[in-house]
């Protein structure tokens, strides 16, 4: 029996807990940090923040996440491509979600159940932008490389109708 599946599945859900427990534990700090900025400034940014902590939490854990990919950039590790998608999908999924979540704490939602929808709706929207934008890009390459293949071919007289619609 190969025991070589098993302890790749072993090592990347330790990985996965080790992520979790980093993302919980800047969760946490950022928390504590929060509340104690809202006991020593009576500001209403602070109070706004310690009872719905969830947007700055997305923002901060968001822009990590961006520093961290872009830094993967620069040791060449992802490409440029790979780069400009996580800021988007990143961008957007956190964007959308912290809106989401102050929606919901205005309607009176609890703040854990607003970090919920907000994720959920913030990565469903996410994707839906992703899939339609990668879902144009590859009709765009199937046009360009038909096209190509016409005029290597020289198919012209046979794919004219074709060539028409190539261009538009």
């Amino acid at each position: 029996m190969d025991s070589r599946p098993t302890m790749a599945v072993v090592r990347e859900v330790g990985n996965e807990a080790a992520n979790g427990a980093a993302v919980g534990g800047v969760y946490w700090g950022l928390l504590n940090a929060i509340n104690a900025t809202r006991g020593a400034a009576p500001s209403s940014l602070a109070t706004a923040m310690a009872l719905n902590p969830t947007p700055a939490l997305l923002s901060v854990v968001g822009s990590g996440y961006i520093g961290y990919r872009y830094l993967l950039y620069l040791s060449t590790f992802i490409t440029r491509e790979q780069l400009m998608a996580d800021v988007v999908f990143t961008g957007y999924s956190n964007g959308a979600g912290a809106l989401v979540c102050l929606l919901g704490a205005q309607l009176g939602l609890a703040p854990a159940m607003c970090a919920i929808v907000g994720s959920l709706v913030g990565s469903a929207a996410a994707c839906a932008t992703y899939e339609s934008w990668r879902e144009e890009s590859v009709m765009k390459v199937r046009k360009k490389l038909r096209r190509m293949a016409v005029i290597t071919l020289d198919l012209r007289a046979i794919h004219r109708h074709d060539l028409v619609h190539l261009h538009e």
